[in-house]
């Protein structure tokens, strides 16, 4: 009978344990007394009692546009597309010309089963018109080869 009143009382202890070990702490941060503030109105000076002055306002002129592809990098895409096309196209429109940091090295056209840098990868999105269609350039600097993403 003492044999298993002590193996009673042992399975009693090791439950607890379990059960206390396994409990969520209850650690509550410390609250930082309250600071201050300073509540106080400015009163108005009554030694300066001048006008205010009056200020002239200059015409603006309109920022210059930055971002856009260098031309060495357009050189490279016209020549991508000539390539391609065979030939030199007969009319060429620039519809887009920046700068561009994607998220990865996909440079925003992911290819399936192709594996991409996943850093940040700095470049330029050219998008042309040349003889009615639209080509979806991305070039990740301007030492690197164009990639045309879409064609339409």
């Amino acid at each position: 009978m003492k044999k298993t009143a002590m193996i009673f009382s042992l399975l009693i202890s090791m439950m607890l344990f379990m059960l206390v070990a396994c409990a969520p702490l209850t650690n509550t941060p410390q609250e930082a007394p309250p600071t201050p503030m300073n509540t106080s109105t400015p009163s108005p000076d009554p030694t300066n009692s001048s006008p205010p002055e009056e200020t002239t306002v200059s015409p603006v002129t309109p920022a210059p546009i930055t971002g856009e592809a260098p031309q060495d990098v357009l050189d490279k895409v016209l020549a991508d597309l000539e390539q391609r096309l065979g030939q030199k196209p007969s009319r060429v429109e620039v519809l887009r010309s920046e700068f561009v940091t994607w998220n990865d090295g996909s440079l925003g056209c992911p290819k399936p089963g192709v594996y991409y840098t996943q850093a940040t990868v700095d470049g330029y999105w050219i998008v042309i018109k040349a003889d009615g269609k639209t080509y979806d350039y991305r070039v990740a600097s301007s030492q690197s080869t164009p990639v045309l993403c879409s064609e339409s």
